[in-house]
């Protein structure tokens, strides 16, 4: 159990590194307007919240598997779980916030699409 819970933490944790690093890669080097620059910011403060709490599940899948079978498993578990709610939560606010950012983008899109 302990290296099973060791290697899913590891998995999780390469993950969590892999799409953090995505993120800031990810933008184009033009300049950006004021509502990109806003949404930019607010979209890497919420993705790296939600990184640091896979960092965090895979430190409590981690502790589980060197505690083993117990109390302290159990709660470890427990944690896990609450977390990976929450991440799936702030996962949904995330999308909600992307869509309404495209909305308002909507029309400079169009005007730049009928431009060329």
């Amino acid at each position: 159990m302990l290296i099973g819970s060791l290697l899913i933490a590891v998995t999780v944790t390469i993950l969590a590194v892999y799409l953090q690093r995505l993120e800031t890669q990810q933008w184009p080097a033009r300049a950006m307007t004021p509502l990109e620059t806003t949404y930019r910011t607010s979209r890497f403060r919420r993705r790296s919240l939600i990184h640091n709490l896979l960092i965090l599940t895979a430190g409590l899948i981690a502790i589980a598997g060197i505690a083993g079978r117990g109390r302290l498993w159990m709660i470890c578990w427990i944690l896990v779980a609450i977390v990976l709610l929450l991440v799936m939560l702030l996962a949904v606010w995330d999308a909600f916030r992307t869509h309404r950012y495209l909305r308002q983008r909507l029309p400079e899109i169009q005007r730049e699409t009928l431009e060329d």
